[in-house]
């Protein structure tokens, strides 16, 4: 690809976007152009898949359009794109590899299709500008380090299909203020909140029996909102060395 393109437009009949199709000859391991001239991709509707760092370092990427035809973004396909400030993926989306859009700097807001069931680890690591993510019903799990240092993650919603946090997920996300862990979490792995340091409040709409001991470490947690009748279960769970206000949520509603 010419460094100084424009636009990329992708040739009708292709079924994956690789590296071959995007710096023809270059090797990932062995480094590659990193294409900071800003340019737009046109992708037809016969890909099927981005693949595996397809457009990785690609600094110059300002738009791409991802056809309904795409079912799967692979590892690291569009990491270091920080000329990228907004991306919609189709919901014909079931797959988004770990890495995929770390470091995205630009991103400022992000829809994950509504069939993807996890998350996958370090996926959006390092996106300091990411304020807002709309995560679907379908997801159930959290991946290792996914939003690690989100620093302008100011809220998040997380889905009721929910069912395990894994170690570092939402680690220094230092603009987190709440978050609301649904019932059907019934893991609260490592660190999963370490250096959150605005984290305030969090409440927990279930009973969670395992909670690690570091897992809201180094945060100045105020208090801890819980299902009425629970508050010594979570005495017991939270870390020793957590002293928040723990409060029923049905004196939570009367304030």
């Amino acid at each position: 690809m010419d460094k100084k393109i424009k636009e990329l437009v992708i040739p009708e009949g292709t079924k994956v976007i690789n590296i071959d199709v995007t710096r023809p000859g270059c090797n990932p391991e062995d480094g590659y152009p990193v294409l900071q001239e800003p340019f737009t991709v046109k992708v037809p509707s016969s890909v099927t898949k981005i693949g595996s760092f397809a457009f990785e370092c690609c600094t110059g990427l300002q738009h791409i359009n991802i056809p309904s035809s795409v079912t799967t973004i692979e590892q690291r396909a569009f990491r270091g794109c920080t000329g990228l400030t907004n991306i919609e993926l189709p919901d014909s989306v079931t797959e988004i590899g770990w890495y995929a859009f770390a470091e995205c700097t630009g991103l400022t807001t992000f829809r994950i299709p509504r069939l993807v069931t996890v998350i996958m680890d370090n996926l959006f690591e390092g996106c300091t500008e990411l304020t807002s993510i709309e995560i679907p019903m379908s997801v159930t799990e959290i991946g290792l380090e996914a939003f690690k240092d989100c620093t302008g993650l100011k809220s998040i919603k997380l889905p009721a299909s929910l069912k395990e946090l894994s170690p570092c997920a939402f680690e220094g996300c230092t603009s987190l203020r709440h978050i609301v862990i649904p019932p059907s979490v019934s893991l609260i792995d490592d660190i999963a909140f370490a250096r959150c340091f605005g984290l305030e409040t969090v409440t927990f709409e279930g009973c969670i029996d395992e909670i690690d001991e570091d897992s809201f470490k180094d945060t100045t947690l105020k208090a801890i909102y819980v299902p009425e009748g629970k508050v010594d279960h979570y005495k017991k769970a939270l870390p020793p060395d957590l002293h928040p206000i723990i409060v029923e949520q049905s004196k939570k509603e009367e304030k």
